[in-house]
């Protein structure tokens, strides 16, 4: 006869104080591990809203140095024009010199044959240009001024144009260090 006493099942004793003791100790290591899950789903999440902040930035960074190089465009065109109006005031101030040295020519010729109300009638139009000569140095100044302010806003596009690329390529930097 086969003797099989020593197949008697294992007896669990939950009446053993460790055993509560057992449970606690599990049930606080899964509440941890659970914690800590929370807290790495946490980090990825600030990760990736820190990632689309940096790319919002460089898309304003680019849309920013856009704008500036259609100013800057602008600016050029406007300073062309500027130069174009110099050009022809310059040469009408020409003209205008070359009117008086022929009033003073005929001036001259009718003093010599003494016919005063021609003379005067050339006096007055000789004053009459001389003021328009003068209207045209003034105006002359101002677009000097306005081409003067306009250089120095080219310059500070210029600058800032060169600086938003640095400030890209910081947050391209810090992109790829995260």
């Amino acid at each position: 006869m086969p003797c099989d006493h020593h197949l008697e099942p294992i007896r669990t004793d939950t009446s053993s104080p460790y055993y509560g003791h057992l449970l606690l100790l599990l049930l606080l290591l899964l509440l941890l591990l659970l914690l800590l899950l929370l807290l790495l789903l946490l980090l990825l999440l600030l990760l990736q809203l820190l990632l689309l902040l940096l790319l919002l930035l460089l898309l304003l960074l680019l849309l920013l140095l856009l704008l500036l190089l259609l100013l800057l465009l602008l600016l050029l065109l406007l300073l062309l024009l500027l130069l174009l109006l110099l050009l022809l005031l310059l040469l009408l101030l020409l003209l205008l010199l070359l009117l008086l040295l022929l009033l003073l020519l005929l001036l001259l010729q009718l003093l010599q044959q003494q016919q005063l109300l021609l003379l005067l009638l050339l006096l007055l139009l000789l004053l009459l240009l001389l003021l328009l000569l003068l209207l045209l140095l003034l105006l002359l100044l101002l677009l000097l001024l306005l081409l003067l302010q306009l250089l120095l806003l080219l310059l500070l596009q210029l600058l800032l144009i060169l600086l938003l690329p640095l400030l890209l390529l910081l947050l391209l930097l810090l992109l790829v260090l995260l």
